[in-house]
């Protein structure tokens, strides 16, 4: 459970296991249907547990379980199998009993693209599956479900009635224009989605035929939720940008480091002492006699992504101002968060801030 090939694996075992037990069986089979591990078939009423024992029987590892029908119905994966009269199959949605029924909220931080493709991949979702005999009664259920999650009316209305027909209903789609031409290869940049910003900066990236934009939500769980388990001793923590505080004076160095910090902290104690002219902080504590105090070592941030580590490291060696970091720690600092950052001191020095509008 878990590993990428598992679903492969899943298919692969159950194809040949249906080519084994369905011959076995003592009895036409009129319906099969299959999706990884979940089989739907049409038995006689008297053959249920015939037809378990086949299965079973098939490797000791395998086991399966059996719902039979009840009120001419049967679950299978989000659809319920109805028998009607004479025997006709019709399709219905279906919910586990479980299903809490929660989707993106209304008020989320999500971007209102996000939240009309929820709804209309919904809707769409449920006139592919259902019946017409089933279609309004399903529609309303759905509906009901968005208004809990805090979805006006009428804004659902209007993306219901918006619906297209399904491509996939269609035919094959024609080759668009909009792909990046032969010799270019598209890349993927997400941003976080900040409602007054991030639509500005993707209509500006838009510009640029071989580049695709992909929103996320900087909200998540995590930053509602109080965390439980054990705090790890900052000694103990790796993947951090660090600060250490000078004994001698108020300087401070800033670094990153992808191991754990007791072992950066211990090779700038040695550095210190050995190599002064390794990183500012040896050169500093060797040429002034001043010492770190390394046990008030301060986690800035954390990342376990090289790149996003060094930038943040730039950005806190360009925050804070009575650093010792060599100049050569900023040179791939882009002029424009130079800027940036400047601007969110003055404002933290001054209180205020000026709006041009």
């Amino acid at each position: 459970m878990g590993n990428r090939i598992s679903a492969i694996l899943a298919q692969i075992i159950m194809s040949v296991l249906l080519k084994f037990c369905i011959p076995l069986l003592p009895f036409y089979l009129p319906t099969a249907c299959q999706y990884v591990d979940d089989l739907l078939f049409s038995i006689p009423e008297d053959k249920t547990a015939e037809t378990l024992t086949i299965f079973n029987s098939f490797d000791p590892h395998i086991k399966f379980t059996v719902e039979e029908e009840t009120e001419n119905s049967v679950p299978f994966l989000d659809t319920r199998v109805v028998r009607c009269t004479g025997n006709q199959i019709k399709l219905d949605w279906y919910q586990k009993p479980t299903a809490s029924g929660r989707y993106i909220h209304y008020r989320s931080n999500h971007s209102w693209a996000t939240k009309t493709n929820l709804i209309k991949g919904m809707f769409s979702r449920i006139k592919n599956i259902c019946h017409p005999d089933f279609l309004k009664t399903s529609e309303k259920r759905l509906f009901n479900i968005f208004e809990e999650n805090g979805y006006p009316r009428v804004f659902l209305e209007r993306r219901l009635h918006s619906l297209t027909p399904d491509p996939a209903r269609r035919g094959p789609l024609e080759e668009t224009t909009t792909l990046a031409t032969q010799g270019q290869q598209l890349k993927y940049v997400s941003l976080p989605f900040v409602p007054s910003l991030t639509g500005k900066l993707t209509n500006i990236l838009n510009e640029i035929e071989n580049i695709r934009i992909a929103k996320y939500n900087p909200l998540t769980v995590k930053n509602i939720f109080s965390k439980i388990k054990d705090k790890v001793p900052t000694m103990s923590r790796s993947d951090v940008i660090y600060r250490i505080p000078c004994g001698g004076c108020n300087s401070v160095y800033i670094g990153q480091t992808a191991q754990c910090l007791r072992k950066r902290i211990a090779l700038h104690r040695s550095d210190a002492r050995l190599l002064p002219e390794r990183c500012a902080l040896a050169s500093h504590s060797s040429s002034l006699d001043h010492t770190f105090q390394y046990d008030d070592v301060e986690i800035l941030s954390t990342s376990s992504n090289y790149n996003k580590r060094t930038f943040l490291e730039m950005c806190f060696i360009n925050e804070n101002t009575n650093n010792i970091n060599k100049k050569t720690d900023l040179k791939n600092l882009s002029v424009v968060y130079s800027y940036l950052l400047s601007l969110d001191r003055c404002r933290d020095d001054n209180n205020t801030v000026d709006v041009i509008t």
